[in-house]
């Protein structure tokens, strides 16, 4: 009898310490999804700043070449200025992914033309020359390749949450398991 029992506890506390292990893991790996996850909504958030800034700066730009508004080219500026930035803080947010490395390097080469197409624009209207509002035919190109990054990400971001989902499950499941082999000891 006494046998029986030391074999049965010693197979309990097995099982609990396999579940304690497995646990842990469970647990650390739902963790490093759940970093993965925010920081790919970190990305989708750059993404988004870059599109608005890039939208921005060629809408300031249509409005200092139409009205001549010292406001406008000061915004145009800013705008420019803020893109190109957003571009390097996305070049570090996804120093981990070389697809996306290099579609930002693609897209920033047609930022830099879309940026030289403006102030093309910009320069003659300063210049007091007769020119017309830059057309919307090189910011979509820029567009386009930014919606290729947004769509790279959105995929990341669909296979990581199915992640933590499947991470979250095993994590639950170890707790129960344990939760039940300790209730059946007491």
């Amino acid at each position: 009898m006494l046998r029986r029992t030391v074999l049965l506890f010693s197979v309990l506390i097995a099982v609990l310490l396999l579940n304690v292990y497995f646990s842990y893991r469970a647990t650390a790996q739902l963790v490093d999804s759940e970093k993965w996850l925010a920081h790919t909504y970190t990305v989708l958030s750059a993404i988004d700043d870059l599109e608005y800034s890039v939208q921005d700066s060629q809408t300031s730009a249509d409005d200092y070449v139409i009205t001549g508004k010292p406001e406008k080219l000061t915004a145009y500026r800013e705008y420019i200025s803020r893109a190109q930035a957003k571009t390097d803080v996305l070049r570090q947010l996804t120093t981990d992914n070389q697809t996306q490395q290099a579609s930002i390097d693609a897209m920033k080469t047609k930022l830099v033309e879309l940026g030289q197409f403006l102030d093309a624009a910009v320069n003659n209207r300063q210049q007091g020359r007769a020119t017309a509002p830059p057309t919307g035919e090189k910011l979509q190109v820029v567009m386009q390749s930014i919606g290729k990054l947004k769509d790279h990400e959105a995929e990341l971001l669909q296979a990581r949450s199915e992640q933590v989902g499947g991470n979250l499950r095993t994590t639950r499941g170890g707790l129960l398991i344990g939760s039940l082999a300790t209730l059946l000891y007491c």
